[in-house]
């Protein structure tokens, strides 16, 4: 019934184009992954490692609301000696801000918040969240994890960030 497609037959496709159509972003800025826990992996430890190996803090801030795969990598930098933060949520499940900026100074090297937690669905400030980060711990970088996002909001939900994971 269905004719099978040798590799040569499939044409390739350029994702980063595609994901890069909003502006914000170049082609040559683009991963493409195997999936979400790849893409968050990839970014929360990459940053904290290529800190650490550049003879910098590698301190990661990590929201305590985040999927697995950026909880897991932040527990796997731990064990390799970073010091690990948990940002805590207000009762409505949004990163507390106050708590947030407590928690970020020259020693983190990379913050993650997750744009839209896939299990209660509520949206994350990631704008206010850089701002603060760009603020508090100037050398640190912003990741998000929009997998959950994508399909309920525009991209400039995860636009302020500097890592997305999509």
């Amino acid at each position: 019934f269905f004719k099978q497609k040798t590799a040569c037959e499939i044409p390739k496709r350029d994702w980063s184009s595609d994901v890069c159509s909003s502006d914000l972003c170049e082609p040559g800025e683009v991963v493409v992954t195997g999936g979400g826990t790849e893409s968050d992996n990839l970014a929360v430890k990459g940053i904290a490692r290529a800190a650490r190996d550049a003879g910098a803090p590698d301190g990661v801030v990590v929201s305590a609301i985040e999927h697995r795969a950026v909880l897991g990598a932040a527990d796997r930098l731990a064990r390799e000696g970073a010091r690990v933060a948990l940002a805590p949520v207000t009762g409505a499940g949004v990163v507390d801000l106050d708590r947030l900026e407590d928690l970020l100074d020259e020693a983190v090297a990379v913050v993650s918040v997750m744009t839209v937690n896939n299990e209660v669905g509520t949206r994350q400030p990631i704008e206010d969240i850089a701002a603060i980060v760009r603020d508090r711990a100037p050398r640190a970088r912003l990741h998000t994890d929009a997998v959950q996002a994508c399909s309920w909001v525009t991209a400039d939900a995860y636009a302020a960030a500097d890592l997305v994971a999509v």
